[in-house]
């Protein structure tokens, strides 16, 4: 789907194009302000997705590309601040994301990278939030990286649950690590490297790295609370 030069298009509403499975690109003009839920899902045939350079799109919405298993890259504009629940959920061959410099995102919806095969991601400074599950199952995640000057605050439940990190540093701003938050983000036994920079952590949740592979943790002062089950199965500690 190609739109005409100048176009005045600014909403595409919601699942406009869902199931359309021969759909395979589409530039959305930069007049594009709002797009509606499921608007390309289960779009299977869909392998390019181009924003326009000065788009003021905001937020991608829940289930935007829900099951477009022909994804295999997409550039985030740094207009996005929101990234809805399940937003790119059972996309699975998602490999790539990348944001755009100086992003605005803000936050990362429940299970929106879930069931992709995302290998490696920088979360932008700006995001606060990772809601539950967001790469749950993501098997093939082994490079987690938070940009310079992170304004993380929270880790949401089982957000990274059995991924393949080899290296987790906590930003010095989250404050909370949800439950089952990294169990058994070890995957394959290999030895990973926990650490949590000196900031504002108060509270470990239940479970939150079960079954991981650390061989030591340093516990920052702040923390009032480590949940039930919070190291578990950790036997190399």
């Amino acid at each position: 789907v190609s739109f005409e030069a100048d176009s005045s298009l600014n909403s595409i509403g919601t699942n406009a194009f869902n199931g359309a499975t021969a759909l395979t690109s589409i530039d959305i003009p930069e007049k594009v302000t709002s797009i509606g839920p499921s608007a390309f899902e289960s779009a299977t045939g869909l392998t390019q997705v181009t924003f326009a350079p000065d788009i003021s799109f905001g937020g991608i919405p829940g289930r935007m590309f829900y099951g477009a298993t022909g994804l295999t890259s997409i550039d985030i504009p740094n207009t996005v601040t929101t990234i809805g629940a399940k937003a790119f959920y059972g996309a699975s061959n998602l490999y790539t994301i990348t944001f755009e410099e100086n992003s605005t995102l803000d936050t990362i919806g429940s299970e929106a990278f879930r069931n992709t095969i995302i290998a490696s991601i920088e979360i932008p400074a700006s995001v606060t939030t990772i809601g539950t599950s967001v790469f749950y199952w993501n098997w093939r995640l082994y490079t987690l990286t938070f940009e310079a000057g992170s304004n993380l605050e929270t880790i949401g439940a089982s957000a990274f649950r059995e991924t393949s990190l080899d290296t987790i540093t906590i930003p010095a701003s989250v404050t909370t690590i949800g439950p089952n938050a990294f169990e058994g983000s070890d995957r394959f036994g290999r030895v990973q490297y926990i650490t949590f920079a000196d900031g504002s952590l108060n509270s470990i949740g239940t479970g939150a790295f079960q079954n991981t592979m650390s061989t030591s943790i340093a516990i920052p002062a702040g923390v009032t609370s480590i949940g039930i089950n919070a190291f578990l199965g950790a036997f190399k500690l």
